[in-house]
């Protein structure tokens, strides 16, 4: 198995420390509008309104929505993290 690294101070040159920190930052900002897209069309979905407080929906409600979220969260940055390193790979940083 290779063994890839993923941090920033593993790039053989400052010009690859630049690329690897704009991919980052690219990334992560689509990342969290998928997340933030997800949530708010899930929710309409199941006919929830999400900038309601969390105290006057039911407990199952906010359980299976806060455990959806996670779930939901740990794949969308996962996906993340498998595309950064083809990305990484491909451009040789």
């Amino acid at each position: 198995m290779n063994k890839f690294d993923f941090r920033f101070d593993s790039a053989p040159n400052p010009k690859a420390k630049v690329v690897r920190y704009f991919v980052y930052t690219l990334l992560v900002s689509i990342s969290t509008f998928l997340y933030v897209y997800f949530v708010h069309y899930m929710g309409s979905i199941l006919n929830i309104d999400v900038n309601q407080p969390l105290r006057e929906l039911p407990m199952n409600v906010v359980f299976w929505g806060l455990l959806g979220m996670f779930v939901t969260l740990a794949l969308i940055f996962t996906v993340l993290l498998m595309l950064a390193r083809v990305i990484f790979i491909n451009l040789k940083v």
